[in-house]
């Protein structure tokens, strides 16, 4: 089976994605730039208890533990290895790349609850 895959490599402005199968979904980052603060894309209709998958292609350092922060009580600490976090509230997904405690990327992952979010939702391969 073929998977539809969202390949963003290309310098965006704000995106709003909208899977257009009812089937699996890989949103593939390859690049900090690809969706920042300032610049964050929306995913809608992520489907985390299902079979989407965000695919952060050589974005890892380090080993990355499988932990899901929760953003808006546990702050990204300097770890020298990968961190992801999700604030169930703004539904805000960070990711800090290189461990230095700062976010370098963020997007919005639209009716997704934190609790439903694990480490089968990601992949840097």
């Amino acid at each position: 089976m073929v998977l539809p895959l969202w390949r963003l490599t290309w310098p965006l402005t704000t995106v709003n994605l909208t899977p257009s199968s009812t089937g699996a979904d890989t949103f593939r980052y390859t690049a900090v730039s690809d969706s920042t603060a300032a610049t964050k894309d929306t995913i809608v209709d992520f489907e985390a208890l299902g079979s989407d998958i965000i695919n952060l292609l050589g974005l890892q350092t380090g080993t990355w533990n499988g932990t899901i922060l929760d953003s808006a009580n546990i702050p990204f600490t300097n770890t020298g290895i990968t961190q992801i976090a999700f604030n169930d509230t703004t539904k805000s997904l960070q990711l800090d790349t290189d461990g230095n405690s700062v976010t370098d990327m963020e997007i919005i992952l639209t009716d997704v609850v934190a609790a439903n979010l694990d480490s089968t939702d990601f992949t840097f391969t």
